[in-house]
């Protein structure tokens, strides 16, 4: 670390706690992709998210707000389109990621201070520049995804799990989607100004799919996600205070350390 500070430097310390925020508010529905085989929901989802940044830009309306909205429009079409639409389905959530990131990108330059605006915070996040009030309502919005996640465990796993089984219990699956679907939208709206559209499903499935290597149930893969996920926030801001490696990227390059090393000790073991 440097010598103004170390660990206790503000940037580290900023950094820390913005980062443990949007892991509390990533991991757990980034288990729920990972289980559900749904990776490119979230990307789809992530990318939409530049759609709402460019009408929030252009109609001057809370980012976050519009982020929300177009990711949660998004979701919907995607779980209608899943169901009904005569293409396939990586075909149709390309196009769609895609459209909504170029349509965002439009805006943008629509707006009405083009030249003031810096597309790498909201690419890439900016998690040194994160309000009080943005990392407040990761803590919150993250405490509100875990209470649900947690009152409605027993279906989410075992819709995940065997839908065969849960078809015979009653649960429909059909709103279980919707759920995982809509808590993801909601990560992407309030993730996105830290983590950055590009990176902020990285972090919601890294970990997740690390912790799936060694987890021996999906409420312990859950718990190890959000532990390797608080790591990687940990060895990412230190690199961000060693070598001044923008912060996001640096803690989804140690959340890819941790998902390697894990899979070397696993072929070790087996």
């Amino acid at each position: 670390m440097t010598e103004t500070g170390g660990w206790l430097e503000p940037g580290f310390v900023q950094i820390a706690v913005a980062g443990f925020g949007a892991v509390l508010m990533c991991a757990v529905p980034g288990c729920l992709v990972v289980w559900r085989r749904m990776a490119y929901f979230g990307d789809a989802l992530a990318h939409s998210g530049m759609l709402g940044v460019g009408l929030g830009l252009l109609f001057s309306l809370p980012i976050s707000l519009m982020v929300g909205l177009c990711a949660a429009v998004f979701a919907v079409l995607l779980l209608w389109l899943r169901h009904r639409s005569v293409f396939a389905f990586d075909t149709l959530l390309g196009v769609l990621a895609h459209a909504g990131l170029a349509a965002g990108l439009v805006l943008i330059s629509f707006s009405s201070l083009p030249g003031e605006i810096h597309l790498e915070s909201f690419l890439f996040g900016d998690m040194a520049s994160a309000t009080g009030f943005q990392v407040g309502l990761l803590y919150g919005a993250g405490a509100l995804t875990l209470t649900l996640l947690g009152y409605f465990r027993q279906e989410l796993i075992l819709v995940s799990v065997d839908p065969g089984l849960a078809r015979a219990e009653g649960v429909q699956a059909i709103w279980v989607d919707a759920m995982t679907l809509l808590l993801v939208a909601l990560t992407v709206a309030l993730a996105v100004r830290t983590l950055g559209i590009l990176l902020v499903t990285s972090v919601m499935i890294i970990p997740a799919a690390a912790a799936r290597q060694i987890a021996a149930s999906p409420l312990q893969m859950a718990w190890i996600a959000l532990l390797l996920g608080a790591v990687s926030v940990l060895l990412g801001a230190s690199a961000h205070v060693l070598w001044a490696v923008p912060p996001a990227a640096a803690i989804v390059s140690s959340a890819v350390g941790l998902f390697v090393l894990l899979m070397i000790v696993n072929r070790l073991r087996g």
